[in-house]
């Protein structure tokens, strides 16, 4: 079976969730950082986990970096361009080199023809995704390749609100899920059917040909929307006076709607900047450090 998910840290949490193979090769990532915006990475190994497991292998799972909300979706099956794109896009560190994009141009493109062959042998696929724009995106696009599965192809979407101790809590997308949690949303599978695949890619296609800047879900329809769709969230978290990039991004993020990066603020602000609705009044290290404030 292939486990496909589209977040990476939701990949690790459920490889420990899987009840067999090398755990030993899973680590965490902590990243902290000062004042000045220096930032220092630890990795460390998890404490061995007790908890409910899954049947299968580590092997199984499929992650991949989609991020199909944002960008140029038209190139998607050349993941060296697409990647590119999203360098460019999310100035993130871990994307700064050409190499990154090649090792993971080929590791999507792996992961693609692997699905590719699952749908002509019969493999089953069951999907991990869940209602934030970059996940559900990943299950459309999903959809366009298996459409024509030979095999049982089934989907577990999951719920927005978890149960806890006090009560419930909001999860943003699979990349919240804890190990355990894995195994209880188990309980959501279920079958998409021939023409349910069928549906959901064409939604897909027409999302391609429309190839907007930015994808969103509304009233449970994944669609196409301007760039600036989430600038409200911005402008709703801007404080009166001189404030930092990062203090704005961290309103917004707890504020706005699930799954949109602390990236994305970071570009819109930018194009504020650009725009001269935002002016920087100190520049930082790191952009994130900067100091700002509204004209």
């Amino acid at each position: 079976m292939i486990e496909l998910i589209f977040s990476d840290s939701g990949a690790a949490s459920l490889g420990i969730a899987k009840s067999t193979g090398d755990k030993s090769s899973i680590c965490s990532v902590e990243i902290s950082t000062d004042g000045e915006g220096n930032e220092t990475m630890n990795t460390f190994a998890p404490e061995p986990y007790t908890g409910p497991t899954i049947d299968g292998d580590i092997s199984d799972i499929a992650a991949i970096w989609l991020m199909g909300d944002v960008g140029d979706i038209s190139v998607l099956p050349y993941w060296s361009s697409r990647l590119k794109i999203m360098r460019d896009i999310s100035d993130a560190h871990a994307m700064e080199t050409d190499e990154w994009v090649d090792q993971e141009g080929e590791r999507a493109g792996a992961l693609v023809q692997r699905l590719q062959k699952a749908a002509h042998s019969g493999e089953p696929v069951r999907i991990w995704w869940s209602d934030i724009p970059h996940e559900t995106c990943g299950y459309y696009w999903a959809m366009s390749i298996l459409k024509e599965a030979a095999g049982t192809i089934t989907s577990i979407k999951a719920p927005r609100l978890w149960p806890n101790s006090d009560g419930f809590t909001i999860v943003k997308g699979t990349g919240e899920v804890k190990p355990e949690d894995f195994c209880s949303l188990l309980r959501y599978e279920k079958p998409v059917e021939y023409d349910e695949r069928r549906a959901i890619a064409h939604l897909w296609e027409v999302l391609v040909s429309e190839n907007a800047p930015l994808r969103a879900v509304l009233n449970g329809e994944l669609r196409s929307v301007p760039e600036d769709f989430y600038d409200y969230v911005l402008y709703e978290v801007f404080p009166k006076g001189n404030f930092k990039v990062a203090e704005a991004i961290g309103r917004a993020l707890g504020k706005g709607p699930g799954g949109i990066s602390d990236w994305w603020y970071a570009r819109r602000i930018r194009q504020m900047i650009a725009c001269g609705e935002l002016e920087i009044i100190e520049e930082g290290k790191k952009f994130y450090y900067s100091a700002v404030r509204k004209r």
